[in-house]
């Protein structure tokens, strides 16, 4: 789950300093908003968008510098992804703002392989692309598609 709780998996990640009772209560904590955002999740279910909402979102947020130059996104391997995997995404769950959310956040916690290359950090880029996620959900655009 992409938010500040998210910490848990980088501030765990080595078994130096390792306490059970800590990782406990971040777990206790991690269910428990987890369960409080249900009604979050199921408003993203409920938000119908296109492929064009889609790239709007994207050009808008992630790729507006891009987008900005006029630069050929579809030659771009990280937005080519994208835009497969909502497709992905959106044959089980419908073309809405929940295809899209897990579009991001399986490209944030997952880093695609093709899209690593011999000297990715892993755990740096994951942290690093869960910060772009949480700036793609903080954007107007996102906001603009959820209200």
């Amino acid at each position: 789950m992409t938010s500040a709780s998210h910490k848990l998996m980088f501030a765990n990640k080595h078994t130096s300093g390792f306490s059970v009772d800590t990782l406990r209560v971040n777990i206790q904590n991690g269910i428990e908003t987890f369960q409080s955002m249900g009604s979050w999740f199921e408003s993203l279910s409920n938000r119908e968008i296109s492929e064009s909402d889609v790239k709007a979102i994207l050009n808008n947020t992630l790729f507006k510098k891009q987008a900005k130059a006029k630069i050929e996104l579809d030659k771009n391997k990280t937005y080519n992804w994208m835009i497969n995997q909502f497709y992905q995404e959106s044959s089980i769950l419908g073309l809405n703002m929940w295809s899209l959310y897990n579009t991001l956040t399986h490209w944030a916690t997952h880093t695609p392989a093709e899209l690593r290359t011999k000297n990715t950090r892993v755990h740096q880029r994951q942290y690093d692309d869960n910060q772009k996620v949480l700036y793609v959900l903080k954007s107007p655009i996102w906001n603009s598609y959820m209200n």
